[in-house]
């Protein structure tokens, strides 16, 4: 999977295959958020409310 630059996709698939595989590293990215943050929680650290409060807009995280 690649993220084609947007200048060099030709058609709808480019475009689709794209979005798809954005889609799924940031569904990798808030997994590995995810763990990070019980790592921390296992090292009883406080982790800042920044984290705690991460609002997002993406499609998949609605």
């Amino acid at each position: 999977m690649m993220i084609r630059p947007l200048e060099y996709c030709e058609h709808q698939e480019h475009v689709a295959d794209s979005l798809q595989t954005i889609e799924h590293r940031i569904a990798e990215l808030i997994e590995l958020r995810n763990a990070y943050i019980a790592k921390a929680a296992a090292f009883a650290e406080e982790i800042p409310t920044k984290v705690h409060t991460l609002e997002t807009t993406l499609p998949h995280a609605q």
